[in-house]
């Protein structure tokens, strides 16, 4: 483990107040507190998600490298390393776009709407691929799959 990695960890201060009990949470409510609501709610969308993997399962037929269908996966499924996804954690301390600074950046936004990815994409020739209009980033990964120049994209 790098020595800068181990004293970041050593460097965390431990709550030595002795008046707090250890309680058991739940990591599925921001409440910690478990109901069989939210658990049932869990398992609906932990189905969904199962679901949507087939509907991905084309992009790992594709020939191309490994690496490039590894990152369309991470970001198909929402868990690209961006300023969004990092806010929550506080390891950013925001979450726009700092290309733009117009929105927040996700994954939709860092590949497809930022005014600076979209004069990329153009620069290249490949901002007809990048213009579908679609209501999920992930049917919008999906419908690039479906032609040539959403190919060319994907393994750019």
């Amino acid at each position: 483990m790098p020595e800068d990695f181990k004293n970041r960890i050593q460097a965390i201060p431990i709550a030595t107040n002795s008046d707090l009990d250890d309680v058991i949470t739940w990591n599925g409510a921001t409440s910690g507190l478990y109901t069989a609501k939210l658990a049932y709610r869990c398992l609906v969308l932990r189905s969904r998600a199962v679901n949507n993997e087939t509907k991905w399962s084309w992009l790992m037929k594709l020939k191309g490298q490994e690496k490039v269908k590894f990152f369309t996966c991470l970001d198909f499924h929402n868990q690209l390393p961006t300023k969004l996804l990092l806010y929550d954690p506080r390891l950013v301390s925001s979450p726009v776009c700092s290309r733009c600074n117009q929105r927040d950046e996700d994954g939709f936004h860092c590949i497809q709407n930022c005014v600076m990815s979209r004069k990329i994409w153009s620069d290249v020739g490949l901002d007809n691929a990048v213009q579908i209009d679609c209501d999920s980033h992930a049917n919008w990964i999906m419908q690039l799959g479906g032609n040539e120049e959403g190919l060319l994209f994907i393994s750019m």
